[in-house]
């Protein structure tokens, strides 16, 4: 990693918090916990929703943090679009990085 560059082009630059900001808590709760195993695949379908896939972080301590994809697939969808949810679909790309830690 170059120092005077410490991202590369494929790594994530956060620009600005989460929407809605109340995430950041969420997600805070996993600091310092132990995982103890994770799961990650397709989710289960469901109605009127577009396919998917989850990651399940298990701790130590019997919690579990489950990362899963929103979209906004149900807005693009309206009736002059001829499209629905279930025609669109996401899944999570998972990267190991070389990056420093979160600031502050």
């Amino acid at each position: 990693m170059d120092p005077q560059h410490p991202f590369d082009e494929e790594d994530p630059r956060l620009v600005g918090p989460p929407e809605p900001r109340d995430k950041m808590g969420t997600i805070q709760h996993a600091v310092g916990k132990t995982i103890d195993g994770v799961e990650f695949g397709r989710v289960q379908p469901r109605e009127k929703v577009h396919d998917t896939e989850a990651i399940v972080l298990h701790f130590t301590d019997g919690t579990a943090l489950s990362i899963e994809v929103g979209s906004n697939a149900w807005n693009l969808s309206g009736e002059d679009s001829g499209l629905s949810p279930s025609d669109f679909s996401t899944d999570l790309q998972v990267f190991w990085r070389e990056r420093p830690g979160p600031v502050g």
